[in-house]
């Protein structure tokens, strides 16, 4: 499943049902020592927006498991991440990743 996330597309079984997912961006924080991914089902929400999920995964596990993340802390540092991904590190105006779940 490791791969499979790295490369771009997984699936997950949810209630009894195979959902197909497509990686945006794996990483590494430093700050809380954990593995996440950001990713999309490809579907958007009523206003237009791609829904997108953030999960925690230990990459070294013999079995794959999405974590949910635990703290606001997190949630603030996964969408640092996401805004220095899409902006290229350019300072830009704060907003929020209200679509991310």
């Amino acid at each position: 499943m490791q791969e499979e996330l790295e490369k771009g597309n997984f699936t997950l079984l949810e209630s009894g049902k195979e959902i197909e997912y497509t990686t945006i961006l794996t990483f590494y924080s430093e700050d809380f020592k954990k593995n996440y991914v950001v990713y999309t089902d490809n579907t958007t929400s009523e206003d237009g927006k791609l829904n997108t999920f953030a999960s925690s995964y230990n990459p070294n596990s013999e079995s794959f498991e999405l974590n949910p993340i635990e703290t606001k802390e997190e949630w603030d540092n996964i969408e640092k991440v996401i805004s220095e991904s899409v902006f290229g590190g350019e300072k830009k105006e704060k907003k929020k990743c209200s679509n991310i779940r």
